[in-house]
C-alpha cells in the first residue's frame, strides 16, 4: 500500500485498495482447481474473481502501478461523472489539407488519459491525432481512365471529350462531380485535389450553361458524400462566368459547400466535437493564355473560408474561421510528336489549409476528491509545410481510341515536411 501511495498520491485509499485488489493474480485459480466463491465488480467494466480460501490471489504490485482495464480520455470536470472514450476510439483522423498542423500543435504538451479504476497517465497529445499520407493510386487512375460504362461522366471529363458542348447556349448536364467547373480551357492531369470541391464524394450534380455575348455563365448544385462516412452528407452550388477566345480566357468564379458533420473533409468523435457541421465560401480565379499557337499556359487559384456551426464538445472549446487555398500553373503543348497529340506540365498545391485555430480544454491531472484539472490550450490548424506536385501528362490518339501517360511526383506529400511519393500511370480508351 505504501508504495501505491507514493506512486499515486492524488488517488484515495480505497481506490489504492481497489487496484490491489483488482489487478491481483488470479491465473492460477483454475490450473490448481481452485474453487471461485464470487467476483467483485470494480466499475467500468472491470471485475475480479476470488476464493473463500485465497482471496483475490496474489498481489501483484507491478499490475496495480499499471494501467488497469481501458484506457480513456474523459470529457468532464470529474473522473466519476465524465463521459469516457477509449484511447483508441478518441484518435482524430486529419484529412491531407490539415497536413500535421494539428499532430505538431499537440506534440509538445502531455495529456492525462485515465485508466477503468480512474488513475491517470500521461500520453504525448500528438497520440490523439493522426495524419496519414494520401495514396497516389486514385488520382493517377483517374487522370489516365475514363469512366466505367453506364457510370455518368464528371464535368471535367465531359469538357475534355466535347469541350465545346460545355459552353453551348442552354446545355444541361447531368454529372456525377462537378470537378472541373471552374477551370478554363482544358484540365491537365493531376488538378483535381487543388480544389476545395474534392472534398465531395459519389455525387450527382446539375450544370446549366448560357452564352451571353462573348461571356459564358455557367451554374451548377450538387449533392453527395463526403470524405469521412456514410452520415457525412455534402451540398452545394456555385456560379462561374468565363469570357475570351481561343487565344485568351478569364473565368471567375464563387461555389458554397456545406457539410454535415464535418470541416473540409475533418470529422469528428466524442473526444474532438467539431459541432453539427460547416459552410465553406470559395472564390475561384482561373487563366488560359495562348503564348503562340499550339502552346499555352494556364493558371488557376481557389481561395476561401469554412465556418463551423452548432456547439463544439469533447476537448474542444472552440473553433475559428478556417481559411484555405489551392492553385496549379502548368503549360500545354499540342502537335508535340505526331498530329493531335498533347503534352502537359503542371505544378499544383493540393487543399490546405491556410489559418486557423481550435481552442482546447486538455485534461492534464486529478486531485484525490475526482476533480480533473484542465489547461486551455489553442492549436494552430495550418501545416508546417506545403505540398507541390510536379506533373506531367501525355495524350497521344492511337487508331480509334487514344493513350495516356501520367507522371507524378509529390514534394512534402500530405504537407507533411520531408515525405514524397512519385508514381506514374498508364491508360487507353477505346472508341467503339
Amino acid at each position: 500500500m505504501a508504495l501505491l501511495a507514493e506512486a499515486f498520491p492524488d488517488l484515495t485509499a480505497e481506490e489504492w485498495a481497489k487496484r490491489l485488489l483488482a489487478s491481483a493474480d488470479n491465473s492460477w485459480f483454475s490450473s490448481l482447481g481452485v474453487p471461485v466463491a464470487g467476483s467483485v465488480d470494480f466499475g467500468n467494466g472491470v471485475t475480479h474473481a476470488y476464493s473463500g480460501e485465497w482471496g483475490h490471489g496474489v498481489l501483484d504490485i507491478a499490475s496495480a502501478l499499471s494501467p488497469i482495464g481501458t484506457v480513456a480520455v474523459l470529457s468532464g470536470d470529474n473522473v466519476v461523472t465524465s463521459n469516457r472514450t477509449s484511447l483508441a476510439e478518441s484518435v482524430l483522423l486529419t484529412p491531407a489539407a490539415f497536413g500535421d498542423g494539428l499532430t505538431s500543435a499537440l506534440s509538445t504538451t502531455d495529456i492525462a488519459v485515465f485508466d477503468s479504476l480512474n488513475r491517470g497517465f500521461a500520453v504525448q497529445g500528438s497520440d490523439l491525432v493522426t495524419a496519414p499520407r494520401p495514396s497516389m493510386l486514385p488520382k493517377l487512375l483517374s487522370s489516365v481512365q475514363g469512366p466505367a460504362w453506364g457510370v455518368l461522366p464528371s464535368y471535367r471529363e465531359v469538357r475534355s471529350a466535347l469541350p465545346s458542348a460545355s459552353d453551348s447556349t442552354g446545355t444541361i448536364s447531368l454529372v456525377n462531380s462537378a470537378a472541373g467547373l471552374f477551370d478554363t480551357a482544358g484540365p491537365t492531369a493531376f488538378n483535381a485535389r487543388a480544389s476545395v470541391l474534392s472534398i465531395a464524394h459519389d455525387t450527382i450534380a446539375m450544370v446549366s450553361t448560357q452564352q451571353a455575348g462573348p461571356m459564358s455563365i455557367t451554374a451548377m448544385g450538387f449533392a453527395g458524400q463526403g470524405a469521412v462516412g456514410q452520415d457525412n452528407g455534402v451540398a452545394g452550388t456555385g456560379i462561374n462566368v468565363a469570357w475570351g477566345g481561343e487565344a485568351s480566357r478569364v473565368s471567375l468564379g464563387v461555389s458554397y459547400l456545406g457539410e454535415q458533420g464535418s470541416l473540409l473533409g475533418l470529422g469528428q468523435n466524442t473526444t474532438f466535437g467539431l459541432g453539427g457541421g460547416s459552410a465553406s465560401g470559395t472564390a475561384h480565379l482561373g487563366i488560359d493564355q495562348m503564348v503562340v499557337p499550339g502552346f499555352e499556359v494556364f493558371g488557376r487559384l481557389e481561395y476561401g473560408v469554412a465556418k463551423q456551426s452548432g456547439a463544439t464538445s469533447g476537448l474542444v472549446t472552440s473553433l475559428s474561421d478556417v481559411q484555405f487555398s489551392g492553385f496549379e500553373i502548368g503549360a500545354r503543348m499540342n502537335n508535340i510528336l505526331g498530329d493531335n497529340d498533347q503534352l502537359g506540365f503542371s505544378i499544383a498545391q493540393p487543399l490546405r489549409i491556410e489559418n486557423g485555430t481550435m481552442g482546447l480544454q486538455l485534461p492534464v491531472a486529478r486531485t484525490a476528491d475526482g476533480t480533473i484539472e484542465h489547461r486551455q490550450s489553442s492549436a494552430e490548424l495550418a501545416p508546417n509545410a506545403r505540398e507541390l506536385d510536379l506533373g506531367i501528362d501525355y495524350k497521344v490518339p492511337l487508331q480509334a481510341g487514344h493513350l495516356k501517360v501520367g507522371l507524378q511526383y509529390r514534394l512534402d506529400a500530405g504537407h507533411i515536411q520531408g515525405a514524397s511519393a512519385a508514381g506514374a500511370a498508364v491508360g487507353f480508351r477505346q472508341s467503339f
